[in-house]
């Protein structure tokens, strides 16, 4: 998760720690279906792809990673598992 938040370049956002911007979208594989984190209004969601379908969502992006993702897992839990795009 450190390489994930290190990517996401949040050392850059101090005065946002609680809730830190997305700065990079994300695409990931696991366990066959791809996915994004993105954002979607004022929401930061994970949605499947390619048909874009909200898996979960929240106002506060850290929340989000913690949020029961797949299997009652977060993402935050299951990130050692997935596949990402270089």
């Amino acid at each position: 998760m450190d390489e994930y938040i290190k990517w996401q370049s949040w050392d850059e956002w101090p005065e946002r720690e609680d809730n830190p911007p997305l700065t990079v979208e994300t695409l990931f594989w696991y366990d066959g279906q791809e996915y994004m984190v993105t954002r979607i209004g004022h929401r930061y969601a994970i949605v499947t792809q390619p048909a874009f379908k909200e898996v979960i969502s929240n106002e506060n992006f850290k929340d989000l990673l913690e949020m029961p993702f797949l299997n009652g897992k977060s993402f935050r839990a299951l990130i050692r598992e997935f596949l990402f795009e270089e």
